[in-house]
């Protein structure tokens, strides 16, 4: 081989190695961006919606939930104003 050859099989592998090392060090486990916050606890409601004349379940019915504060009546303030 002549001396360019190596030259230039030198410089790939240098390369290789180069992001390799590069690629490594970018995945530092320290500092993870902004702090895991975990989201808040849910609950899963099922609703059945049953006819008074046969007792059979209404496809496709809507439930509308309202806010009710401490006081177990429900709060007048509007989605619009809730922060």
């Amino acid at each position: 081989m002549s001396s360019r050859r190596k030259l230039r099989s030198f410089l790939k592998v240098a390369g290789v190695l180069l992001l390799a090392g590069l690629s490594l060090s970018a995945q530092d486990t320290k500092h993870r961006g902004r702090k895991y916050k975990a989201p808040p606890p849910t609950s899963k409601i099922e609703v059945t919606i049953l006819r008074d004349s046969d007792g059979k379940p209404v496809e496709n019915a809507s439930v509308i939930f309202h806010m009710v504060g401490d006081t177990g009546t429900e709060d007048q303030r509007r989605w619009q104003d809730h922060d």
